[in-house]
């Protein structure tokens, strides 16, 4: 499993575990190209860090959204398609394993209280 990032304004990280082919996924559709990471220094539990992340400004936190509610249609919309090539619950299971991470990144990324985001 990999890891996403997300500082609420106290600076507590709020990790979301995703799998090595969400993680892959995100990389092929520009997750990380869409909005500009730059290091920005964060206070956690008393130690200041310097973090390569994002900034969730209004506009970024659109483009990211907009990111990953289309990935999630898309992939929705397969499923349906593969529905009547009788997929195996192995197969629906694994597709909708993505969709559940994608929607776990959504829910963290519309959260007004995250700030700040990495994805390294």
């Amino acid at each position: 499993m990999l890891e996403l990032t997300f500082f609420d304004t106290t600076s507590t990280p709020k990790i979301i575990s995703v799998s090595e082919h969400c993680y892959e996924r995100l990389a092929e559709i520009g997750f990380s190209k869409k909005v500009d990471y730059k290091n920005n220094d964060l206070t956690i539990e008393g130690e200041s860090y310097s973090i390569n992340s994002v900034e969730l400004t209004e506009e970024n936190r659109k483009t990211l959204l907009a990111l990953i509610e289309g990935e999630r249609q898309e992939e929705l919309e397969k499923i349906f398609r593969q529905i009547d090539e009788n997929p195996t619950i192995k197969e629906i299971r694994e597709n909708l394993f993505y969709v559940k991470e994608l929607t776990e990144i959504y829910k963290a990324l519309k959260a007004e209280g995250n700030i700040y985001f990495s994805y390294e």
